[in-house]
């Protein structure tokens, strides 16, 4: 694979070569993503060939953790890959997801949509729902962190942790924190609290 300033080009079987505006590795699988500069999704495990066939057409964002993917198309619909794509339902009429975004190896899901509310299903184990619960699950998006508002920016940490930065670029977190990097102190966390306040901070390109 060649990348050269998020952008470039990978070689599918047989040697075509597919111009990528952005590929996204999984780590936990080596596993990797490439979406094209028509939108089209692509994907092949590390050490093969690029299959040739696209997964999903009109994908503007595509994120994984542990082979479990989330992907954003063109008209704002939410598709979950592990072997062939499925659409996520249960959001409500009208809402269009921009960003989207995986944690808890893979247990719990995240989509933030174009009004800065942000939607999670999944597991609940650590608090990641931010809703004051831990310890429940959901099948279907239910709306997470509604003390928070105006979302731009979501990041997962390790295990349980979500993170948010606003549109006055402050920064929440709330699951399975460790809140003493010195003493290794984890606690869980089941509401969001404030970490920074205007601040100019953004979250690094994954």
């Amino acid at each position: 694979m060649y990348d050269y300033g998020g952008g470039g080009f990978v070689y599918a079987s047989g040697g075509q070569a597919l111009t990528c505006k952005s590929v996204f590795y999984d780590g936990t699988s080596a596993r990797a993503y490439a979406i094209d500069y028509s939108n089209n999704l692509y994907n092949w495990d590390a050490g093969s060939d690029v299959d040739a066939n696209i997964i999903l057409p009109n994908i503007l964002y595509v994120t994984s953790e542990n082979n479990n993917t989330l992907a954003v198309d063109t008209n704002g619909d939410v598709w979950y890959i592990n072997g062939n794509p499925v659409k996520v339902t249960g959001f409500p009429n009208g809402t269009r997801i921009v960003s989207v975004a995986v944690g808890d190896s893979g247990n719990t899901y995240y989509a933030l949509d174009s009004l800065g509310q942000l939607w999670v299903w999944g597991s609940n184990n650590y608090g990641q729902f931010g809703n004051g619960t831990s310890g429940t699950s959901s099948v279907t998006p239910v709306r997470a962190a509604t003390s928070v508002t105006n979302i731009e920016a979501i990041s997962t940490g390790e295990t349980g942790t979500m993170y948010a930065i606003t549109s006055g670029n402050n920064i929440y977190r709330w699951g399975y924190v460790v809140s003493n990097l010195s003493t290794d102190q984890q606690s869980i966390q089941v509401n969001p609290s404030l970490l920074t306040t205007e601040g100019s901070f953004t979250f690094p390109a994954s």
